[in-house]
């Protein structure tokens, strides 16, 4: 992901006046969805991005590992477009969200993570985007440990096996 914006977007920026608008590419096994938040279809890097992105604006990032983009809905959903999304991997499918700048035609990568806690319905969805450092976004195996033995290491005093 650059750090860095190009001139053009960076004067666009500065003026305060540029047209902007959000994309969010999803990732679920061998679908890929393009959504954003234009008011009609939108083409833009050789495909098309379907009009239903119901974007609040806000990335979250915390002093801890987790980075939270935040919740994301998705209105007006075709009947096709919501079983193509039940019936693919959606949870836990990665996601880019990008800001467009319309007069630039350049994207620049606002976050990078993954969809969790999605909840789809027959004509919307709604759903998590969770940063890929976000402990709290995947179940880790849990693991028992015995008592300590102030012994030696699988000595015969701790009853331990070889």
């Amino acid at each position: 992901m650059a750090r860095t914006l190009s001139a053009l977007v960076t004067t666009l920026k500065n003026t305060r006046q540029a047209r902007t608008l959000h994309l969010l590419k999803i990732v679920a096994g061998a679908s890929i969805f393009r959504f954003t938040d234009w008011g009609a279809v939108l083409t833009f890097g050789g495909f098309n991005w379907n009009p239903y992105l119901l974007w609040d604006g806000e990335i979250r990032y915390t002093r801890g590992l987790e980075l939270d983009g935040g919740t994301v809905r998705l209105s007006n959903v075709d009947l096709t477009m919501a079983q193509n999304l039940r019936d693919s991997d959606f949870e836990g499918s990665t996601a880019t969200l990008q800001k467009l700048f319309v007069e630039a035609e350049e994207a620049v990568t606002l976050f990078e993570g993954r969809v969790v806690d999605a909840q789809l319905e027959e004509s919307s969805a709604e759903f998590r985007l969770a940063g890929e450092l976000d402990p709290t976004a995947f179940e880790m195996p849990r693991r028992n440990y015995s008592a300590l033995c102030q012994w030696k290491y699988k000595g015969g005093e701790c009853n331990a096996t070889a």
